[in-house]
């Protein structure tokens, strides 16, 4: 269900998957964000770090609709390179002008869409994180950039290495809300969530499994 959800939401709906019992690597980090939300049963959803989706299915579209509503106004505006076996990530984290000053923790994290092969969640699996603390004023932004070093499964699928970076309260536990994030997939695509003028309040959300 989230793999269609992601389908038919390519631009306001970005999903990362972190892996407990599969082969999957860095189960480190997988399970510390396990213990930040403070799941108990998986697969489990939570919807841009602060509404509680649950393993409650039937409800998800509903929930994506509600969030999408929500307006922010952060923005994040990012790039990304591989260069031989490095992955290499540019993010200017912004907040608007008539916004409001915000301390968050923002959050590099490598994703490899369509794996693992062998379990039946396989989108946008995490792979690495990188993550920083910043202040970011009303009417300015920061920028920050971090360079990955790929593994020999991720080199051999660049279509599928993408970036995902979003802007989360600094808080030691979940609940903690996600403001803003940006994706890319592959080297030729790119989407910039920056539509807080236009009305275009997008979501982000994040799956824990």
């Amino acid at each position: 269900m989230v793999s269609d959800l992601f389908d038919a939401n390519p631009t306001t709906f970005i999903p990362v998957y972190y892996h407990l019992g599969t082969s999957v690597a860095y189960k480190p980090w997988c399970t510390t964000r396990f213990d930040f939300y403070g799941v108990t049963l998986m697969p489990y959803m939570w919807w841009d770090g602060w509404l509680d989706g649950s393993y409650t299915y039937a409800d998800w579209n509903a929930d994506l609709a509600a969030r999408q509503a929500v307006p922010t106004d952060m923005t994040i505006g990012m790039s990304s390179t591989i260069l031989v076996d490095q992955l290499v990530v540019d993010a200017d984290v912004c907040v608007e002008a008539g916004g409001t000053t915000k301390d968050v923790r923002v959050y590099f994290v490598v994703i490899l869409d369509h794996y693992p092969d062998d379990a039946t969640y396989y989108r946008n699996a995490f792979r690495q994180v990188y993550t920083q603390d910043v202040n970011v004023p009303a009417g300015d932004c920061v920028h920050l950039d971090h360079s990955f070093t790929l593994e020999a499964l991720d080199l051999g699928r660049p279509e599928d290495v993408g970036a995902v970076v979003w802007a989360q309260d600094p808080l030691s536990s979940g609940p903690a809300e996600i403001h803003q994030a940006a994706y890319i997939i592959g080297e030729d695509t790119q989407i910039f969530h920056d539509g807080f003028e236009s009305g275009d309040f997008s979501g982000w959300s994040e799956v824990v499994q």
